[in-house]
């Protein structure tokens, strides 16, 4: 069997017409002169996956004489063979994976600078080899623009979108002869555009370079293919999107919550001597935070709190903007409540931000490796009130780079971040017998360092400014310093617990205590909180040792008597009196001694 190798050539002879007006392969089609055009694809199962490998064509060529030639085809079919753009182990493309759902549109057009174009005839080709470098470049337009090339559509050629089927196959059969303009205009979910969605030409028919080596006899031909095809590839951006949340500075209601987008550009550089990416590569690139709608207090630009691609902040400068924040859409909550109503705050990058994607990208240091674009958020959480014991998951896309106009659907960010919240209360209780205790004031860290420095400050007697800066300033913003109550008032309060508030589950958050109720001694221990997931409540009590003074005045718990006390004072004094009466005995015994000696 002959081997065919293809290749673009010029439109005739003697004509040099630039590559991608052709394109190599073809599939077999009918060449009926008067059928409407019509598009097979979609649910179509009769189109078949096309030859797998880079070396083989994906299907087979039908080769005529040239158009202008008598007898030649008037009709003939375009055929988009869709693929995944992957490699081998060792780094060489690859054509293996069909991709479905992936839609294009044809353009017919019908003049180019004015020149009505007519394919049966040899000077319309003249016009089109002209015009191909413009046409490459994308420099056409319908008016008079410098620099452009004015070209007019067919607008009685409305054959309008076909997809490709689940063989990744889409064709466009029964065409009139013509120059057509091909577009990716619906990118398959979870896939970037091919080339960005920038459209391409194709003539009807194709003009191929053939050669064939027929048993060591090469031989090279131009030929006409009536049904030619196209290879377009799209890159999996499957796990392209990411969202972590970090919760350093979070314990609960009224706090920030920081979260963070990381996204991967769909273009990258793959040797230093690739051409450079331009600003208009980047076209239409979007980042989507999908915030919940009922949980943070603000979803404008004041959220966001940083964006970079790569090592470089792209904060605005005097005279540059590189990014802006959208005003943030209502999406509703889904029928079926599988998910809650959500704020969709919209990152869209300048023409002077796009640049900086493309310098990032065209960085030696970067040749061969994705480059990511991260954006970090801060919200500020609700009260307890509104976040109760519930979930709180936010959600992220990213729409990659595109021509305007294409229909490019969101990669969502894999495995959205969520936290769960528990209603938590502090109860104060008497170590000798959990009396429960008001009076007493606390704060919640996020940080157990912040919450040693605390408790040690108060160890140390420091007041003032000095104490609001490692107790106040670093403490938990939401809880502020809850003190437990004095009694117990129905739905109001109970004596010896904080009120309630709401703290993440299944992270730790430390507690200390500031004031000890009256006549006790302060807790000075941190207090290590981790609040189970399964848990949607959770009570941590707090002991206080008794101070002295209480007990009607005795000493600290034990009935010891003091020093001066009225008991003292009279065993003193009996003592004193038993000795002064040992005395008086013992004298009036000597004296007796002395007068019976005398005698």
């Amino acid at each position: 069997m002959n081997k065919f190798t293809k290749q673009c050539v010029a439109a005739v002879a003697s004509l040099a017409m630039a590559g991608t007006l052709c394109v190599a392969g073809a599939v077999v089609a009918g060449s009926s002169a008067w059928a409407t055009p019509s598009v097979v694809g979609g649910d179509d199962t009769t189109l078949a996956k096309g030859q797998i490998g880079v070396a083989v064509d994906s299907g087979t060529a039908n080769y005529k004489t040239a158009p202008w030639n008598t007898g030649a085809p008037t009709s003939g079919s375009i055929t988009i063979y869709k693929w995944k753009n992957e490699t081998d182990k060792t780094g060489n493309q690859k054509k293996a994976t069909p991709v479905a759902g992936a839609g294009f549109t044809l353009k017919k057009i019908k003049s180019i600078g004015g020149t009505e174009l007519k394919l049966n005839e040899y000077t319309s080709w003249s016009t089109i080899t002209k015009n191909v470098e413009k046409l490459n470049a994308g420099a056409i337009s319908t008016t008079d623009e410098t620099g452009k090339v004015k070209v007019a559509y067919d607008d009685t050629f409305t054959l309008g979108e076909g997809k490709t089927n689940k063989n990744g196959v889409v064709q466009f059969k029964d065409l009139p002869l013509g120059l057509y303009q091909v577009q990716e205009t619906t990118v398959p979910s979870g896939y970037s555009a091919a080339d960005g969605g920038k459209a391409f030409y194709m003539t009807l028919p194709a003009i191929e370079k053939v050669t064939t080596n027929n048993v060591g006899a090469v031989k090279t031909e131009t030929k006409y293919n009536y049904a030619p095809f196209v290879d377009p590839k799209n890159t999996d951006q499957s796990g392209s999107v990411t969202k972590t949340q970090n919760l350093t500075h979070t314990v609960g209601a009224g706090d920030t919550i920081e979260y963070t987008i990381k996204a991967k550009l769909d273009k990258s550089k793959a040797a230093k001597n690739s051409p450079d990416f331009k600003e208009d590569d980047f076209q239409g690139y979007t980042i989507f935070d999908l915030a919940p709608s009922e949980y943070f207090d603000k979803y404008d630009s004041s959220v966001v709190a940083e964006v970079k691609v790569g090592e470089t902040d792209l904060k605005a400068t005097q005279d540059k903007t590189y990014y802006t924040v959208g005003a943030a859409e209502d999406v509703a909550a889904p029928a079926d409540k599988s998910d809650v109503a959500r704020k969709k705050i919209k990152i869209e990058f300048t023409a002077d931000g796009r640049a900086k994607l493309a310098e990032e990208v065209n960085k030696d240091a970067n040749v061969g490796k994705a480059v990511y674009v991260t954006v970090r958020f801060k919200f500020t959480l609700k009260d307890s009130a509104t976040l109760k014991t519930d979930k709180v998951t936010n959600k992220a896309s990213v729409i990659p780079s595109h021509v305007p106009g294409t229909n490019v659907p969101e990669i969502p960010a894999d495995t959205p971040p969520s936290t769960d919240f528990a209603t938590f209360k502090i109860k104060k209780v008497s170590s000798k017998d959990q009396t429960a205790l008001g009076g007493a004031k606390f704060r919640l860290f996020a940080v157990q360092a912040d919450a040693t420095a605390c408790t040690n400050a108060i160890k140390a007697g420091t007041t003032g400014e000095d104490l609001d800066k490692v107790c106040k300033n670093k403490s938990s913003v939401g809880f502020g310093e809850k003190t437990t109550a004095t009694e117990t008032k129905e739905n109001v309060s109970t004596l010896g617990e904080t009120e309630a508030y709401s703290v993440k589950r299944g992270t730790a958050f430390y507690v200390v205590e500031t004031e000890a109720p009256a006549g006790y001694i302060r807790n000075p221990d941190v207090h290590s909180v981790t609040v189970e997931a399964a848990k949607t409540e959770y009570t941590l009590p707090v002991e206080n040792v008794p101070g002295p003074g209480l007990e009607g005045g005795k000493s600290w718990l034990f009935n010891l008597p003091k020093t001066g006390a009225a008991g003292v004072i009279i065993f003193a004094l009996a003592g004193v009196c038993l000795v002064c009466f040992g005395i008086f005995v013992f004298m009036r015994n000597r004296k007796k001694d002395e007068e019976q000696q005398a005698a």
